[in-house]
């Protein structure tokens, strides 16, 4: 409870939450969650409500409740709401399945459908092709959008993402892409991401352009450099329920003894 602007404000809130093997060979694992009523106004102690059952073997996935969902970093990113998906995997750990989601903080989307298949090639290389329709909430707007991903490990100190993403709405076609490239030699390491979004791009971001790069030099035992670039997303349709920063450019360089 607590007392607030000339108020006084009370109220409860029960949660049961377990997750465990239900076999003994544990094979089969649930998970579960629920707690209500909303109280996410009440005092700090308070929660927003949230319900959700989970189930997954070695061969399949699903769950249906809320939940951060997400498909890949231009089509969807972090979208909380009420949805379900599944994803059947085979023994190689190729992923095929399936997201519908309701966001919740989040008004301007009505609904999401998505389709995905995530193609286990060799070693920890993969590919996947994804499909995302969603539907703003008067009905009167549909978004498509297609996104091919790969991340590739040339080298094993080396990781590399690309995404291509293309996506039409209102009469409209943009397209947009990311490359994320990590690796580590000797002295010398590096990490970047890249984001290129088009103007008309109806994805989780549009008319952006995001850039993130580090690189550090071991020189000697004792003295290294570091130099580091930054630029953040002007255009993120995140949900209310998140926050971002301020749009912010950096330009920095070091040296340590």
């Amino acid at each position: 409870a607590r007392g607030r602007q000339g108020g006084y404000y009370q109220g409860y809130q029960l949660e049961a939450r377990g997750s465990g093997y239900i076999d003994q060979n544990r094979q089969h694992k649930i998970e579960f969650l629920a707690r209500g009523p909303n109280n996410y106004d009440l005092s700090f102690l308070g929660l927003y409500d949230e319900y959700y059952l989970s189930y997954e073997n070695k061969n399949f996935q699903a769950f249906a409740g809320h939940k951060t969902y997400n498909l890949t970093p231009l089509l969807e990113t972090a979208r909380y709401g009420t949805g379900a998906e599944s994803a059947f995997i085979t023994d190689k750990g190729s992923r095929f399945g399936v997201m519908y989601v309701e966001p919740r903080f989040y008004r301007n989307i009505k609904n999401e459908w998505a389709a995905f298949a995530d193609i286990a090639l060799f070693k920890e290389s993969k590919a996947g092709v994804y499909f995302l329709t969603k539907q703003n909430h008067d009905a009167s707007q549909r978004a498509y959008l297609g996104s091919i991903n790969a991340t590739l490990k040339p080298l094993r100190s080396t990781t590399a993402e690309l995404e291509y993403s293309l996506g039409t709405s209102e009469g409209k076609r943009d397209h947009a892409y990311r490359i994320f490239l990590i690796s580590s030699y000797k002295f010398i390491s590096i990490s970047a991401n890249y984001y290129n979004t088009g103007k008309f791009y109806p994805g989780y971001f549009s008319n952006s352009v995001f850039y993130y790069g580090n690189l550090n030099l071991n020189l000697t035992k004792g003295l290294s450099m570091t130099f580091s670039a930054r630029e953040d997303f002007s255009n993120a349709a995140v949900d209310t329920l998140l926050s971002t920063a301020p749009y912010s450019k950096v330009l920095m360089a070091s040296a340590n003894y």
